[in-house]
């Protein structure tokens, strides 16, 4: 079944812009190379050259084509800001290029010297943990992906060990930025027991509900690896900033507030590192996602779960904050300020972290829009397996990295140059690869845990697709429905950049409302 939709796929080779070999040799490869990504630095969205060869074999001509690679990027002067991909296809190879401007609006060259690499160290030691993490969270937003030195990278690597998750994951995601493919300690260290998942179809919080967010994502794989996901800390760390300036929220003073769209917990957990003294009503209407909330809040008395739609449930007493990380676009998003505007004290502060599209006039548009925007998240994390890893791998873990590595830069080409069937047949057809593999719930090696990630992105992008359980907006049009539902925009971070140059372009976002008493009071 695996080989019909490879073979699907492959349906899709382009032969268009080939570039013969036969009489080529490697300067003259270079230089083609060159001119590509001279291309791609001066503003084209991405470039595709074919490789073919009269005799070789597709083999050999990648090896050919990587040996010119390497001589174009150690021969240089200066750094290219690409990422690029070369794959083998049926009869040819393709390099694939992107700009390697994912993630991060503002960047210092050449990162930290060993000066302030100590004054950070010290720094640090010497913080609360909400202060280390804004410590870590501003070098991630700032630094290249320059090489730190040996001594930095041993004190990412404790962190990333320790047992605070905020500060495990924010190393962890500044040390894959370096070259140092790393995961947190939870992912290392949870024995992944997966937990019987049982729906009632009669549960009446969930009665209007017609697709659960299990039927489409597999919660057990997002409990565990979603972790890894670009800037998820981040998001969390801005949301713990925000909250600190407009409510002092590190004042010592308890501070009742809704979570809505909890999900297994995750983020949740990272804001209470950091703010020990938030008392959270935790409110979660996936069934699967809330016995994984129920295991990981365990025992910890701020904070009280409730499995209920937030649209149904009833407030008896109006709270002065409500936070949502990564579920606003899971509801009828207009629906959900409106009933945030009811739940919310006078002059209440609404914080939205989430992910957003770039703006869109048509479905085409959007679907568009959504590929670029999901797997513009992928391309800086589909690590090549080295030598040493790949012999600890799983077969069908080889196989779930050699098919992202050919089939998601392809994808997202597609996506550029506004193919957009093109491009939605291959990230459904890699999903119904992905979904045919047996992947246990240890994963072999850290590397793993990346590429589980992305399977579980993929699943929400086909999901998107479909417009079920995944309805993103853009940024503008969010500010809009809140205007609009009497709230007004007090802030806003753009955390990660994925399409666009501006803050209002696709990515993670973290917003700030303040509800408007220009409606009078509302009945709960």
């Amino acid at each position: 079944m695996a080989i019909n939709y490879v073979d699907s796929i492959n349906k899709l080779e382009d032969m268009t812009n080939v570039v013969s070999l036969d009489e080529k040799d490697a300067s003259h490869v270079e230089f083609i190379i060159e001119q590509s990504w001279i291309q791609v630095a001066n503003g084209s969205l991405a470039e595709r050259i074919n490789f073919s060869h009269k005799y070789w074999t597709t083999h050999k001509i990648k090896e050919f084509i990587l040996a010119c690679r390497d001589n174009v990027i150690y021969n240089s002067l200066f750094r290219w800001n690409i990422i690029d991909f070369v794959i083998k296809e049926n009869r040819v190879v393709s390099m694939i290029s992107f700009s390697k401007e994912y993630g991060h609006s503002t960047m210092k060259r050449g990162g930290l010297n060993q000066q302030e690499e100590n004054e950070f160290i010290n720094e640090y030691t010497e913080e609360s943990m909400f202060k280390r993490s804004l410590l870590l969270y501003r070098m991630i937003q700032s630094i290249s992906d320059e090489k730190l030195s040996d001594n930095f990278i041993m004190f990412l690597k404790e962190l990333a060990n320790g047992d605070a998750l905020i500060t495990s994951t924010l190393a962890s995601e500044l040390l894959c930025r370096n070259a140092n493919v790393t995961v947190p300690k939870k992912i290392v260290v949870s024995g992944h027991e997966k937990i019987e998942e049982s729906r009632k179809s009669d549960n009446k919080a969930l009665k209007n509900i017609k697709m659960m967010f299990e039927d489409r994502i597999d919660v057990y794989s997002y409990n565990f690896f979603e972790i890894v996901h670009p800037a998820y800390a981040r998001q969390c760390v801005a949301l713990a900033y925000y909250l600190n300036k407009y409510i002092g929220a590190e004042a010592g003073d308890e501070i009742r507030c809704i979570d809505v769209g909890t999900g297994p917990g995750i983020p949740l957990i990272m804001m209470l590192e950091m703010l020990p003294n938030l008392k959270v009503q935790a409110i979660e209407p996936s069934e699967a996602a809330f016995e994984y909330l129920r295991e990981n809040i365990k025992g910890d008395r701020r904070v009280n779960c409730e499995k209920i739609d937030f649209l149904e449930m009833q407030v008896e007493n109006r709270v002065p904050v409500i936070m949502s990380t990564g579920a606003s676009h899971h509801f009828n998003t207009y629906f959900f300020f409106q009933k945030c505007w009811n739940v919310l004290e006078q002059n209440g502060i609404l914080l939205v972290a989430d992910e957003f599209i770039s703006p869109f006039k048509d479905c085409n548009d959007r679907k568009n829009n959504l590929i670029l925007h999901h797997l513009s998240y992928l391309l800086p994390i589909l690590f090549e397996a080295t030598e040493r890893t790949t012999v600890a791998l799983l077969s069908d873990e080889k196989l779930l990295i050699e098919w992202f590595r050919n089939y998601i830069p392809i994808a997202i080409f597609y996506a550029y140059t506004k193919q957009v069937d093109k491009s939605s047949y291959i990230c459904r057809n890699l999903l119904k690869l992905a979904h045919s593999l047996s992947l246990p719930s240890q994963v072999s090696d850290p590397l793993v845990a990346f590429y589980r990630l992305q399977l579980l992105e993929l699943e929400a992008l086909v999901a998107g697709l479909d417009y079920e359980v995944e309805q993103k907006t853009y940024p503008e049009r969010f500010c809009k429905m809140a205007k609009s539902a009497g709230f007004s925009m007090i802030d806003h971070s753009r955390v990660y950049n994925t399409i666009g140059e501006d803050q209002f372009d696709a990515g993670t976002h973290v917003f700030v409302f303040k509800k408007n008493d220009i409606f009078g009071e509302s009945e709960l």
